[in-house]
């Protein structure tokens, strides 16, 4: 038996999948199991012992359509090779339901209410309406008929922290002192906590304990990077904008770390997978559909009526589901891990 997993975009989405090949496995020793992924995300699968292949899908906004039509047919006849007996679409869009049918694989599995049309493509639909459960559980109905009680996630340990330990001792952090990460910003606006919140708390933090504070993000993070710069000084370590860190060197930091403080985001998913305890801040989405699946974690949200929402831009414009989340709150969520 041959199975391929398509699971190509974003971060959290792709770490959130990828019990799915550890099930596969431990159902059918015998089984290989191959996975489909954008080139950027390849480092949470490689060396996953579940996983036996991977695939590249690079997407067509990077590259010329002409050459993009050429590489996608390049990936395609890949797959056909390969002769998959069943296709698992957990992206759930047009283009990976069309790559599950061009595969040639007869059995393609997939949600009912996935979007675009890609049910069309399927010949299994996996019905999840009713099933109002954490995102990582709801994955694992695509290979089992119940949403396992733990997960078994697996996320390659990265052998870099001698050279990202020199980066540290570079911008001031001290040997031995423990890693309290923060990460301001996400993929949505409205899921994000106030930036002068975060300074707030980051201020507090430091003045509590010895510990050293460093914020996380991505390279187009370059304005939140002026302003942490200006609101914190050298207190603590700024690594977004200009100054973000590679995937494979987050991996390691968020591993490394004490706590791990971040709006609901990709890396939120990254901490909880490599057990770094978490406080997480909710407001246009819901914890209970895209929370961490970690018991070391506390949420952190408001009773604001309107919330969640699930939009990207707020729909009374006040936003005051994360703007009402108090720096009071988030902080004594801190210190219930501080203080362990």
């Amino acid at each position: 038996m041959k199975t391929l997993i398509i699971k190509y975009s974003s971060l959290g989405d792709v770490i959130q999948a990828t019990p799915l090949a550890k099930i596969i496995k431990e159902r059918n020793g015998e089984e290989t199991v191959s996975w489909l992924v954008e080139p950027q995300y390849e480092v949470f699968l490689k060396g996953n012992p579940s996983i036996d292949k991977i695939f590249l899908l690079r997407k067509p906004k990077k590259q010329p359509p002409v050459l993009w039509l050429k590489n996608f047919i390049h990936l395609i006849r890949q797959l056909r090779g390969e002769r998959f007996d069943r296709v698992i679409d957990a992206q759930g869009l047009f283009l990976s339901g069309l790559i599950a049918f061009l595969s040639g694989a007869k059995e393609r599995v997939g949600f009912s209410n996935a979007r675009e049309g890609a049910p069309k493509f399927y010949t299994r639909k996996v019905d999840v309406s009713a099933r109002p459960i954490n995102a990582a559980k709801r994955y694992g109905l695509l290979v089992s008929d119940a949403a396992p009680d733990k997960l078994p996630f697996y996320i390659p340990r990265q052998n870099n922290w001698e050279g990202l330990e020199k980066k540290l001792l570079m911008e001031g952090c001290q040997k031995g002192k423990d890693i309290i990460l923060l990460c301001p910003t996400s993929r949505w606006v409205t899921k994000n906590w106030p930036i002068q919140s975060f300074i707030e708390l980051a201020h507090r933090i430091v003045a509590l304990v010895s510990h050293k504070v460093i914020f996380v993000g991505a390279p187009e993070d370059q304005h939140i990077q002026h302003l942490l710069d200006d609101g914190m000084g050298k207190k603590t370590v700024n690594f977004l904008g200009s100054k973000a860190l590679k995937m494979e060197e987050l991996i390691t930091l968020v591993s490394k770390s004490r706590l791990f403080v971040t709006n609901d985001s990709g890396p939120m998913h990254l901490a909880a997978a490599l057990g770094t305890p978490i406080v997480a801040l909710f407001g246009p989405t819901s914890d209970e559909l895209t929370g961490p699946n970690t018991d070391q974690c506390r949420i952190v949200k408001t009773n604001v009526e309107c919330r969640p929402c699930f939009k990207k831009v707020c729909p009374i414009q006040t936003h005051d589901c994360m703007k009402k989340l108090s720096v009071d709150d988030v902080f004594k969520a801190c210190e219930i891990f501080l203080n362990n």
